[in-house]
């Protein structure tokens, strides 16, 4: 079984803030916008309706929270992003912002798409991700059935008070006793089944999938992977479905937070312990070498990147199995 963790979501150059992280625990992956990537027509040259942030349905956890603080009548992302971004000037989010506002069509990337209860669903949907083509060029190469995509973004975590959501500063650092600026956190996984790459495998009830829109299916490499229904590693179920957003804990941060080895600190520096230097990562195909290791021993990776395939790396995956899924928990 391989790991590859694949970046997805709010960060500061898609959408502009991290995604949050609520006082229960709770992570909410806020999906990038998505304008660029919308025709309204599928691979089938049929019309479709593309999501909006109005029309992802907050998960049933968090409105409970909300509610419980006194903010009521937050149901859809848009709300919550309206409420959460209510008083911030980030240039790269205005633009979403204002199209908010003003109620004009605000079109988002679900994807990985995981959360039954975002949107209706017919009764067979199942938990599905479309690579950028860019990056399945190299996965169409490495990924195979029962493989596990590790889904991180950045995230940051907010604070509820006064009738408002707000991000945690340095004055509630009791906040869950975790750091409060922005950490790389491990939000979500997909353990992989079925891979669609034809028209013909397509399935009606992925078809407003975003990946399946004519702008990004069109190109040379194309891929649509669907989840198991139950998660199993080393041939043994784990009593977890085959995919699914987790509950925030520690053990989920990828930043390296120790202040001695991440001094600045900065989110793009990981865990010493889970990635020592001569672990084996690979990028588009490419071994990460050595120089992507810092003089403390922490794995960094300062460009974008997308999907990392952890090819042999005995701490990480001791970590996933042991802390991550813990069987039958």
């Amino acid at each position: 079984m391989k790991l590859i963790l694949s970046r997805k979501g709010f960060d500061s150059d898609s959408g502009g803030y991290p995604s949050p992280i609520f006082p229960d625990g709770s992570l909410i992956p806020l999906p990038i916008p998505a304008s660029g990537y919308v025709s309204g027509v599928n691979f089938a040259e049929e019309k479709y309706e593309p999501i909006q942030y109005k029309n992802i349905m907050v998960p049933a956890s968090v409105n409970k929270l909300l509610i419980k603080n006194g903010i009521k009548d937050i149901f859809t992302y848009k709300d919550l992003m309206l409420l959460l971004f209510d008083k911030c000037q980030n240039k790269t989010f205005q633009k979403t912002k204002n199209r908010l506002l003003r109620n004009e069509p605000c079109y988002c990337h679900l994807d990985p798409d995981l959360i039954k209860d975002n949107l209706k669903r017919e009764n067979d949907w199942l938990p599905m991700f479309g690579p950028h083509p860019g990056y399945q060029k190299n996965l169409e190469r490495n990924i195979k059935k029962n493989d596990l995509f590790l889904f991180f973004g950045l995230y940051r975590p907010v604070v509820i008070e006064d009738g408002m959501i707000r991000y945690a500063l340095k004055k509630d650092m009791n906040y869950n006793t975790i750091n409060y600026n922005e950490i790389h956190v491990i939000y979500g996984y997909l353990q992989v089944d079925t891979i669609i790459k034809n028209d013909k495998d397509v399935r009606n009830w992925m078809k407003n999938h975003p990946h399946l829109d004519k702008k990004l299916w069109s190109e040379d490499y194309n891929a649509i992977y669907i989840a198991t229904r139950e998660l199993s590693i080393d041939e043994k179920k784990m009593g977890y479905p085959g995919a699914g957003i987790f509950k925030f804990s520690k053990d989920l941060i990828l930043t390296e937070t120790n202040k001695s080895l991440n001094p600045l600190p900065n989110k793009s520096i990981w865990r010493y312990d889970l990635f020592p230097l001569g672990c084996h990562i690979s990028h588009q195909g490419k071994r990460v070498d050595n120089s992507k290791w810092t003089k403390t021993g922490c794995f960094q990776w300062i460009s974008r990147g997308q999907e990392f395939i952890i090819e042999d790396c005995p701490e990480f995956e001791k970590h996933v199995k042991n802390k991550l899924f813990r069987k039958n928990q």
